[in-house]
């Protein structure tokens, strides 16, 4: 995962998640790479790719799970710095890209009607799908 300078801004989320639901992990599984945490089995993970040259860079990541037949939970979402909001490919707004698209699975799941992400310690937001 990222270390980006700026994820103090929501650290105590970022803490939040990780105590409910386990540090967020990349595992090889074969020519595979996915998420896993300590405590949940069915993580889903979209990887975003720098496509511009011949070698395919990791440049973000969302990671979420489906709480209940209702809730998509969105667990982590990280960028590379040259993708954060003071990089030199900001514009590119990547880590709202990455929120949307899991937004955009969560329409097409029976059932499930929102989103929910941490920002801060004990403040849920819940996005309509």
């Amino acid at each position: 995962m990222f270390f980006n300078p700026q994820q103090g801004i929501r650290w105590s989320g970022i803490v939040e998640s990780i105590e409910k639901f386990g540090n967020p992990k990349l595992v090889a599984e074969g020519e595979h790479i996915r998420i896993k945490t300590e405590t949940l089995e069915n993580v889903q993970a979209l990887f975003a790719f720098d496509r511009k040259d011949k070698n395919m860079r990791l440049v973000g990541v969302v990671v979420y799970f489906r709480a209940d037949a209702e809730t998509i939970i969105i667990l982590h979402v990280a960028v590379e710095d040259d993708y954060s909001m003071n990089g030199p490919f900001s514009d590119e707004m990547l880590a709202m890209k990455l929120i949307a698209k899991v937004r955009e699975i969560g329409r097409q799941i029976k059932g499930v009607k929102q989103l929910t992400i941490f920002y801060e310690k004990g403040l849920e937001r819940n996005i309509p799908v």
